[in-house]
């Protein structure tokens, strides 16, 4: 599943609606599943409710953890490295 993800070979509507007979606009291939928002490998992974219980049981709570301080990191070395420019 995760090479499929990675090479856009699923059937989420973020590639499905690209290639259809009546094409659908990017912001209006919302997930069928919640419709909330676009589905996007994000989404699904990340963020749609009902595929809670599949992260939960999956990945770790630290993960999150894990990557909201790399991301806090980068954007903190990124600010620095703009920073000097000005």
């Amino acid at each position: 599943m995760l090479a499929k993800l990675r090479i856009s070979s699923h059937c989420l509507r973020i590639e499905t609606g690209r290639y259809c007979r009546d094409r659908i606009d990017r912001q209006n291939r919302i997930c069928t599943l919640c419709s909330r928002e676009l589905e996007d490998e994000y989404h699904v992974i990340i963020k749609c409710p009902l595929y809670q219980d599949i992260r939960t049981q999956y990945i770790r709570k630290y993960y999150y953890i894990k990557v909201w301080r790399n991301l806090l990191h980068y954007l903190k070395v990124q600010t620095n490295r703009i920073s000097r420019f000005k």
